[in-house]
């Protein structure tokens, strides 16, 4: 079958064969595994199926949004179109646009979890401990409605303020892996 003239469906069941793998693609390992499903995030928010007539179907318990495989890769990707171009990457098709080829080969696919995870952690650390200052405190402070945060919150050792441009933020980010 010609990966690049699949029908929706057809991308939806290609993606919902593998679907673990591929949703390990997007967030990393499962942070909580059971004979019937996985779980991402400390939080266990979003769970996915893995067996029976449900395999593949998940749900974000944070927002409400559930569907298929496909349906998780358009959420992540922000549109159908993008959906289908990760997919077709993910699952090897020929024709990928030259976005696509570079985010193949970044970092983030290339190593695995725990590589991506050791890297990741090591650019925090070399990041300045503590948030004053930066744009993360101002806009903590504004969402308190302008209070000052105290002091213990600002020069914690554990937040990071990451600038635009890093490798595992391509926005301004606050950062916070060890809470």
């Amino acid at each position: 079958m010609n990966l690049n003239r699949k029908s929706v469906s057809e991308w939806a069941e290609a993606l919902r064969e593998d679907c673990e793998q591929v949703v390990e693609a997007l967030f990393g390992p499962a942070q909580h595994r059971s004979a019937r499903e996985l779980r991402w995030f400390a939080d266990g928010k979003l769970s996915m199926t893995r067996t029976g007539p449900r395999r593949g179907k998940w749900r974000n318990y944070a927002t409400g949004a559930h569907g298929d495989v496909l349906d998780l890769v358009v959420q992540d990707q922000g549109s159908i179109s993008s959906a289908v171009e990760w997919a077709s990457a993910y699952l090897g098709g020929a024709a990928m646009t030259q976005a696509t080829q570079v985010a193949r080969n970044s970092p983030a696919q290339v190593l695995d979890n725990g590589e991506r995870t050791r890297k990741a952690l090591a650019m925090f650390d070399r990041l300045p401990q503590g948030i004053r200052g930066t744009l993360a405190a101002s806009y903590l402070e504004a969402r308190l409605g302008g209070a000052q945060l105290p002091d213990e919150v600002l020069n914690h050792r554990d937040f990071r303020f990451a600038p635009v441009g890093l490798w595992i933020t391509t926005e301004p980010a606050l950062l916070c892996p060890r809470c």
